[in-house]
Order: structure tokens, then C-alpha cells, then sequence
């Protein structure tokens, strides 16, 4: 056997090796399977608790989350230390508490905590925003910049630690989502998101971005889906996520740079309200609680992982469900499916999911019929591989 022969013999065996090599490590990757780890459960006695969007993607450093307390018109920090929480109040200014007690059905999304000692309260009727610090006093009263856009009160606000800048979404100024030509026309000029400068004391708007699904544009259709769910992730990226469209679509800064797809299996494809149907409330709240949806998308700092949160499709039969479950979409940094996990409601529920250094809090149903059926629970948990 010649020396050429010899060297081509050992060249096709290095790549057999290689290739195979590659088969393995991509297989691996793609067979990647998580499971719902449960270590603890906290509970918090308290029958009407509203949690925040607080600053961090809903969770401080020292996991803190905050909540709103509509009996006494007060927030109330709680410090997890261990399996025990930790209260403190801070009773809000007169002033607050009066425009809160008449709009106490909106009032979980008007509240923003940037910190203990700042607390924000956007007022839909004087287009003003209130600070207040830790004793409940006011620090100062800010204008909205209303010569853009009437009103910056939203159904989400979202920041991090050192990070001076708030997003929010744009209302509708005008027109109606009942018609076709106007949903094209508004998914093809309106610019969702506004970044919103919290340095100074005062509120100044600095950049309106964003756009909506391709499909949304060319199509017009009603999904009764007309904002994102806003997530921050590493390196200033600012992530929508829209409820009836698979893409995710990723800025930096005001500037889109790419989208990506991310597809939960569980669902096989969203169906639109007509317009004849647009104004039918009995209809309307049939297809919200039917229909499969993305919900949100939370950033998990301290894994480096993103949650694509997924409502299911619920089947129901004879005024009763049959099936009622959500999912998490687990990705890497770069937006790449890890795993979904599906969980029943009967177990969690995917409205409060809080990252923290030592696991993943999501609230729990009180399934214990000798407790207070009213409680508020937290089940420290951690998405462990199989």
C-alpha cells in the first residue's frame, strides 16, 4: 500500500471520527430534557394580593418582590429569607390612595417599583406620574409626555438594576381595532414600545420603536393581541413577544437586529376573531379563555436562560374543561430551544414566575383543605435535566 493511499485511508477515518463526533454532541443538545424540581413552598397569609412589576425583571437582588395591598392603600415589600417571608410596608401618600380607591381595577398595572425608595404611580386622568419614596412621601410630580401620545399608561412597565430606563407600551390614539383596513393600517405604522428616561426627576420620553408580526400586517387580523410582552435580556436587549405569533423579535437599543422563531409544540395555530364578532363580549371571553396563547417572556439573569410562557389550548365540553395546562419554552441565550415543559394549572400557575439565585418561584394552588383556601403560596422550584 502506497503512502498516498495510507494518508487518504487516515484522512477519511479522522472525519468518520469527526462526523460522528458531531452526530453525538447535536443529538445530545437536541435530546435535552428538563423536569420541574419542587424544594419549597412559602405561604403568605393575605386574601387579595397583587404582585408588581418591579424593577429586574420581577426580582431584586436579595429576592424581593412587591405587591399591592387595596385594604389599607399600601405596598408591601416581602423579603424571602429561606422558606419564610419578611414584610414591610409602606403606607402610599393621601394624595395616591385617592386616585388608586378609583382605579382599583387597573391599579396592578398603573404601580411600578423601581426600588424601595422609588415608587412610581402613572395617573390616567391628569396624564401625571407620582414618585414616593420609602416613608410614603412624595418626591415629585412628573408630566407625561402627552405631545406624542395622550397617555403612557399601560398594561406593563419593565426595567433592571442599572439600567435608568423604563419601557412601556403606546396606547391606540385613535380609530378602531373592529375593522380590517384600520388593524392594517395601525400594525403598519404604530410603533408599539416607549423607552422612558427615569434618571432625572422627571418622566422624559427618549425613543418610540418597535414592530408587529409580519403576519399581523399583511393580514389584519384580529387576534385581540395589539401589544408585546416586553422582556430585557443580556447586553440591553430588548425582546418582544407577541401572543399569537411564534417569532420573538430582538433590539438593541431601538434597533432591530433579528427575530427568531420560537414554537411551542402545543400549539397548532391561532384563530382570529371576525369582525362581526369583534363586539360580542359573551364571544369574546369564550375565545380568551379557549384559545392558546405566548403569554410573556421572562429573562433568567442568573441561568441565562429565557421562559416563553405558553397558554394552552383548553378543550371544553358541557360548560367543562377537560384539559388545562400551560407550558414554559426553555431557551439559551442565543434563543435556542432547550426543552418545553408542561405543567398543569392544578399544580402552578404561570401568572407569577420570579427568577432568583437559588431557584424559580412560581405561584402555587392551595391544594391542603384544612388551610386558609385564600392563602397566597410560592413554590421555590428549579428546572433540573434529565
Amino acid at each position: 500500500m502506497n503512502q498516498k493511499m495510507i494518508v487518504r485511508r487516515k484522512s477519511l477515518i479522522i472525519i468518520c471520527y469527526l462526523s460522528a463526533m458531531l452526530i453525538i454532541i447535536f443529538s445530545s443538545c437536541d435530546n435535552i430534557k428538563y423536569k420541574v424540581n419542587k424544594l419549597y413552598e412559602i405561604t403568605l397569609n393575605n386574601t387579595s394580593i397583587r404582585v408588581l412589576q418591579i424593577k429586574n425583571e420581577s426580582c431584586l437582588d436579595s429576592t424581593i418582590f412587591c405587591y399591592f395591598d387595596p385594604q389599607n392603600y399600601s405596598i408591601k415589600f416581602a423579603t424571602i429569607v429561606g422558606n419564610k417571608i419578611n414584610i414591610d410596608r409602606i403606607q402610599l401618600h393621601k394624595t395616591i390612595a385617592e386616585s388608586i380607591n378609583n382605579n382599583l381595577i387597573s391599579t396592578s398595572n398603573q404601580l411600578f417599583c423601581v426600588s424601595k425608595d422609588s415608587i412610581l404611580y402613572f395617573d390616567s386622568d391628569s396624564c401625571k406620574v407620582y414618585c414616593i419614596n420609602g416613608k410614603g412621601d412624595m418626591k415629585y410630580v412628573s408630566n407625561l409626555p402627552s405631545e406624542k401620545h395622550p397617555a403612557l399608561i399601560s398594561g406593563q412597565f419593565v426595567s433592571k438594576k442599572g439600567n435608568d430606563y423604563l419601557y412601556t407600551w403606546i396606547p391606540k390614539k385613535e380609530g378602531s381595532f373592529g375593522e380590517v383596513v384600520s388593524r392594517k393600517l395601525f400594525y403598519k405604522t404604530h410603533k408599539p414600545i416607549c423607552r422612558v428616561n427615569l434618571k432625572f426627576e422627571k418622566i422624559v420620553s427618549s425613543s418610540i420603536f418597535g414592530i408587529y408580526p409580519p403576519n399581523y400586517i399583511e393580514t389584519g387580523k384580529n387576534f385581540y393581541d395589539y401589544f408585546p410582552n416586553i422582556c430585557l435580556g443580556e447586553n440591553n436587549l430588548i425582546i418582544l413577544s407577541y401572543g399569537a405569533d411564534n417569532e420573538l423579535y430582538i433590539f438593541k437599543d431601538s434597533t432591530l437586529i433579528k427575530s427568531v422563531e420560537c414554537k411551542s409544540k402545543y400549539i397548532k395555530k391561532f384563530n382570529d376573531i371576525s369582525d362581526s364578532q369583534f363586539k360580542n363580549f359573551s364571544f369574546l371571553k369564550k375565545y380568551l379563555f379557549e384559545e392558546p396563547r405566548y403569554i410573556k417572556l421572562i429573562y433568567n439573569p442568573f441561568k441565562k436562560q429565557y421562559y416563553r410562557i405558553v397558554k394552552h389550548k383548553f378543550d371544553i365540553e358541557d360548560n367543562t374543561i377537560k384539559n388545562k395546562y400551560w407550558s414554559l419554552l426553555i431557551l439559551d441565550d442565543q434563543f435556542t430551544t432547550l426543552d418545553e415543559i408542561e405543567i398543569k394549572y392544578s399544580d402552578y400557575l404561570p401568572d407569577i414566575i420570579i427568577p432568583s439565585k437559588y431557584g424559580i418561584y412560581l405561584q402555587s394552588l392551595n391544594t391542603n383543605p384544612t388551610s386558609n383556601s385564600k392563602n397566597f403560596i410560592l413554590s421555590l422550584v428549579n428546572f433540573d435535566k434529565l
